[in-house]
């Protein structure tokens, strides 16, 4: 990362004096566009405090592409890089950042991490620490990139290095090399089948031992003069055979060159030629070297009359045409053998090649089974002078490059779990198809789809039965559509469909209900049963925008408002929805206002024992003051409670007001018992929760037993679990009571009472509401308050209105009671006066 503020101001001091506003909006302009060039890297920049390497404080906006995840929840802390970094990688990568803040030098490091969508990816990181004027490091800084194809194509290569080696190794020559100074390193088995040797352990010029004492000297010369002077190498000698004799052997060798021609190895073959070299040394030589070289090669090579007929082919050739010998090809003419569609431009290249040029083109031909193979070829003269009298025609076998080259594409635009296109071609082909259909004046559908309650069965049955489902989903999507509709999958749980030619609002509905009836069929995976219900927002063009971003604005306010009414139904767009959407916004932002504005509050509602009528403790509730309206609910800022970030702000800012209330109370000697508060379960991403909750009571001097902590069931579901039980037996074990809060409306059953430290179960108010006209929640209630008894678990009514209410629940064995029969709930300051109030209707005197 750049530090934008000190090079612009380095660079405006330096400068001609000019007005102070000249030098501010230079700075501004210059620092805008380092952070747009930043932004549209393939990759992103980052800034972590060494106190928490982790932890990132700044992070350009590639950071989504890469990790699936946004800065924001980069930024807010909600993640920590050491979330998705692969564990085996995690010590590597310390190391790295270690050592190069250690020796003030740039670290370069490459690991995996887990992707958002689960996927395994890799990343190439270059960083360096920032360091104060005292020398010691503050930050680090750096840039990440993907390199997933990188790593790919290094294991491509290493897949094709091993075939090629083990090809090698099946070829009747022995092959070799040599690095650049002539010393051999490598020889292929055939060396051992041929001399009987094994090979050298150090090979260098060693391999001469086994030629003919007549023959080494010309055979080094050679060697040597190739050596000097990096042309290719070539000789002929004898080379002891296994049977104790000689044989001729011909050996040849390329040299390889770096990008200045320098010669960095040499590659070569040794080839027996013996029975060649006995029958007819000078002439049989020639043939059998050029034979061999020939029919070595991967390339179909050719030797063509002016006419275009065929002289002489190599052995490659034949294959590429799916003929079994050279005879039958020798006097046809080349053309004839060709696809027709390729005829002209071979003809062309011919009439070049005639003409002295060299000539290239591709071509694509059919083979017998229908897979098609793709040909590079070049066809030059091989004349006298380049007369053109004869035409080479190579051909290379390009089949496994085209093929590389589709899946990359096709890997690129493609969802690799479902197989569905992914965002980026999506919004691709809704482009091109908005334009056609503005050229047509034709209208289409667009729907964006969630998968119902997708997180909690991610969360509580692993990434496997999600992924699973999300397959599941995308198959049944593709089939309940038309074939000339789009299905894509745009990421985690969201898909979208452009329905072509369904522009009115009849149609869509139909096209609706038919995909959510396909999708309702339960899906099955580890002998579980998962829901396969989704969500569908809808928006027309052109009646609710003619671009990209209008229409995918406006299906996604559609979906919002049919996630939030009921799950498994269809809205389209309408523009009242966008009223619903910004009111959402309002609430957040009023939340955050208040949360800014320090105009959170905590009110108490008294719990009494029902059995005495003592004040047994009090609940805090959430509350805030408008600047204008006074005191507000917290209905008013629903929406917040849905952002983990701002959730967990405001559980944050309740906590220490209630502490500071409590501390308060102690010294003013007010005996309140016990306060019940509830943590928001964001709370609990934070791995020191339960240390930093008792260092705070420590802090104020405040005992643990007089707090009561109040989770509902949704903490327990999540795949920090784990997390969540640690903090809570921590809590525990320190004398906080832990609280299950409206017990009965979730997900929560048994084992969590046994596997979490549970002291009281909270009956929420809707059963209690509903106890004199509901037998149903009277059952719920009996079964709740039967459940603590049984497992020593205090039992807690909210919500209680009557007095007959509160009697059947006292008659029934419930523990506790709270509602507006006792009282409503008050500031901090009313608390006193509650006490006294309540103490004296209980006939007991002042609750202790």
């Amino acid at each position: 990362m750049i530090h934008l503020d000190q090079h612009l101001l380095s660079a405006a001091a330096g400068s001609r004096p000019a007005p102070g506003g000249i030098y501010r909006q230079a700075l501004a302009d210059s620092r805008r566009q380092l952070e747009t060039l930043i932004d549209n890297l393939p990759g992103f920049a980052y800034r972590c405090p060494l106190t928490s390497p982790w932890r990132l404080d700044y992070v350009s906006d590639g950071v989504r592409a890469l990790t699936g995840y946004g800065a924001d929840e980069w930024l807010s802390g909600l993640m920590a890089w050491a979330d998705i970094v692969h564990p085996e990688d995690i010590a590597g990568l310390e190391q790295a950042i270690a050592g190069g803040v250690t020796n003030r030098r740039k670290f370069d490091a490459t690991y995996r991490i887990t992707h958002r969508d689960g996927s395994t990816r890799w990343l190439h990181e270059r960083g360096q620490g920032v360091y104060g004027r005292e020398g010691d490091a503050h930050y680090l800084e750096g840039f990440i990139g993907d390199v997933t194809e990188q790593k790919l194509l290094e294991a491509a290569l290493r897949r094709r290095t091993e075939r090629a080696h083990s090809i090698l190794d099946s070829v009747p020559q022995i092959v070799w090399s040599c690095d650049a100074q002539g010393n051999c390193d490598y020889l292929s088995p055939q060396w051992q089948e041929f001399t009987g040797q094994a090979p050298h352990s150090d090979l260098a010029f060693g391999w001469t031992a086994a030629v003919h004492q007549d023959d080494c000297d010309h055979t080094r010369s050679a060697w040597a003069k190739s050596l000097a002077q990096s042309i290719s190498f070539e000789v002929e000698f004898r080379l002891r055979h296994r049977d104790g004799g000689f044989r001729w052997a011909l050996a040849r060798a390329l040299p390889e060159r770096d990008a200045q021609g320098r010669v960095t190895r040499w590659y070569g073959t040794c080839t027996d030629v013996h029975e060649r070299v006995e029958a007819k040394r000078a002439l049989a030589e020639s043939e059998a070297l050029n034979r061999s070289v020939l029919d070595s090669s991967p390339d179909c090579i050719t030797l063509l009359s002016r006419d275009s007929r065929i002289l002489f082919v190599n052995k490659r050739g034949p294959q590429a045409f799916e003929l079994n010998g050279t005879e039958s090809l020798i006097g046809t003419r080349w053309l004839d053998l060709l696809d027709p569609s390729n005829r002209p431009q071979a003809r062309q290249a011919l009439a070049r090649a005639a003409a002295g040029e060299t000539a290239h083109f591709t071509m694509m031909q059919p083979a017998a089974n229908g897979v098609p193979r793709w040909w590079d070829v070049a066809v030059t003269p091989s004349g006298a002078g380049g007369s053109g009298d004869r035409l080479v025609v190579i051909a290379r076998d390009i089949s496994h490059q085209k093929q590389s080259e589709e899946h990359v594409r096709w890997v690129a635009n493609h969802d690799a779990l479902t197989g569905l296109p992914n965002r980026l071609l999506f919004q691709e082909r809704l482009d091109e198809i908005a334009g056609s259909y503005a050229a047509a004046g034709e209208g289409f559908a667009l729907l964006l789809l969630d998968v119902d309650d997708f997180k909690r069965i991610n969360d509580s049955l692993g990434h496997d039965a999600g992924d699973s489902l999300l397959c599941a989903f995308g198959e049944r999507l593709r089939a309940a559509t038309r074939a000339d509709d789009f299905v894509a999958r745009l990421g985690g749980d969201e898909f979208a469909v452009i329905l072509n030619g369904v522009g009115r609002p009849g149609e869509v509905e139909a096209a609706g209900a038919a995909i959510l009836d396909a999708l309702r069929e339960p899906h099955i995976h580890g002998g579980r049963i998962l829901d396969c219900n989704a969500s569908i927002g809808a928006s027309l063009f052109p009646l609710h925008g003619t671009g990209r971003t209008e229409l995918l604005k406006h299906a996604d306010i559609a979906l919002y408002v049919a996630k939030g009414a009921w799950r498994g139904n269809l809205r389209i767009f309408d523009a009242r929805m966008r009223s619903d959407m910004q009111n959402r916004m309002s609430m957040i932002g009023l939340a955050r206002e208040a949360l800014a504005r320090d105009l959170i509050v905590p009110f108490y509602q008294p719990k009494i024992d029902l059995r005495t009528g003592k004040v047994a403790g009090f609940e805090a509730l959430l509350r805030w003051r408008h600047h204008s309206r006074g005191i507000q609910s917290p209905n008013t800022i629903a929406a917040a409670f849905e952002d983990h970030g701002t959730a967990a702000a405001i559980s944050d800012r309740m906590i220490e007001k209630v502490i500071a209330d409590m501390a308060r109370w102690r010294c003013e000697g007010i005996e309140f018992k016990q306060i019940a508060i509830n943590a928001a379960a964001a709370e609990f991403r934070r791995g020191d929760f339960a240390e930093s909750l008792l260092e705070r009571l420590h802090a104020a001097r405040v005992p643990p037993e007089n707090l009561q902590l109040e989770v509902t069931e949704t903490v327990f579901l999540g795949r920090g679990a784990d997390y969540v039980e640690r903090a809570l037996k921590t809590l525990s074990s320190a004398g906080v009571q832990i609280a299950l809060d409206d017990f009965g409306t979730g997900y929560a059953s048994l084992s969590h009472l046994k596997q979490f430290p549970v002291d009281v179960l909270k009956i929420d108010r809707s059963f209690v509401a509903e106890l004199e006209q509901n037998t149903d929640a009277a059952a719920i209630i009996r079964a709740v308050i039967t459940l603590g008894h049984s497992l020593d678990i205090e039992v807690v009514a909210e919500g209680i209105e009557t007095a007959e209410q509160a009697g059947w629940l006292t008659h029934k064995g419930c523990h506790y009671g709270q509602g507006h029969l006792y009282a409503a709930a008050g500031p901090a300051e009313d608390l006193p006066n509650m006490i006294n109030s309540l103490s004296r209707k209980s006939g007991c005197g002042h609750a202790a």
